[in-house]
């Protein structure tokens, strides 16, 4: 999801229509997760400000690490967010190749082919 809306960020349209609802229907998802969980009515918004906090922070430190090209600091920022119980993780290099890669794909092909669905992505396995 963040590949999209990173590439997405900007335009204007139809694809500045299609980023809000990506994000707008990840929120609803996560929304009723809570509330599957058995998080009150009460809890539920307290909980949703926390997590809108934690996404909006995680991809603010995407962002600027990829905006400087920076790829240790891309790396870093993967594994507090996706291993934060892992001192070190090993393969967040590899995992940070795959996001520059894959945000070089995206920024080639038209906004248009996105916004239809039918963006394409590195195989995991091709970094």
């Amino acid at each position: 999801m963040y590949l999209v809306q990173h590439r997405l960020h900007g335009e204007q349209g139809v694809a500045a229509e299609v980023a809000q609802v990506l994000i707008d229907e990840f929120f609803l998802d996560v929304e009723h997760s809570l509330r599957e969980l058995g998080i009150s009515d009460v809890g539920v918004p307290k909980r949703m400000k926390k997590l809108a906090k934690m996404f909006y922070g995680r991809t603010a430190a995407y962002d600027d690490a990829l905006r400087q090209d920076d790829r240790v600091a891309l790396a870093a920022a993967l594994t507090r967010n996706v291993r934060p119980d892992a001192g070190s993780w090993p393969q967040a290099p590899l995992l940070a190749d795959y996001v520059c890669e894959a945000c070089q794909k995206l920024a080639a092909q038209p906004t248009e082919s996105i916004v239809a669905g039918t963006a394409t992505f590195p195989a995991a396995g091709g970094v």
